[in-house]
């Protein structure tokens, strides 16, 4: 929802500038982000028909999965008290370095990595 809200404000503002300005927005990465949504939508749109690549239509979870993991890459779930963290679906995990990282006190919280 922010993100979405983020995009919309920027893209509806009458000045993008002002608007990125007043909400600590960085305006490159405003304007990639609703070019892709652009390219993305056109994509959709053109490419309508029953095949293979287009089996998965409809499925708001699975596009919502797919854009968040390519907005955000390097992102970990912390599952229940385990000191280790899932990342890309639960196929890698990973345990946090104290020094380095956000270490979140409740489960199943999100953190960001580099």
């Amino acid at each position: 929802g922010c993100l979405l809200n983020a995009v919309t404000g920027y893209t509806d503002a009458s000045n993008q500038q002002s608007f990125c300005d007043r909400w600590q927005l960085n305006q490159t990465t405003m304007r990639l982000i609703r070019d892709q949504q652009n390219r993305l939508y056109t994509e959709c749109q053109e490419n309508k028909t029953d095949s293979f690549a287009n089996r998965h239509r409809g499925n708001f979870q699975l596009l919502t999965a797919v854009l968040c993991a390519g907005i955000f890459p390097n992102i970990a779930r912390r599952r229940g008290g385990s000191d280790f963290y899932e990342a890309q679906n639960g196929k890698v995990e990973a345990r946090l370095h104290g020094s380095s990282a956000y270490l979140p006190e409740k489960p199943d919280e999100w953190v960001f990595f580099q």
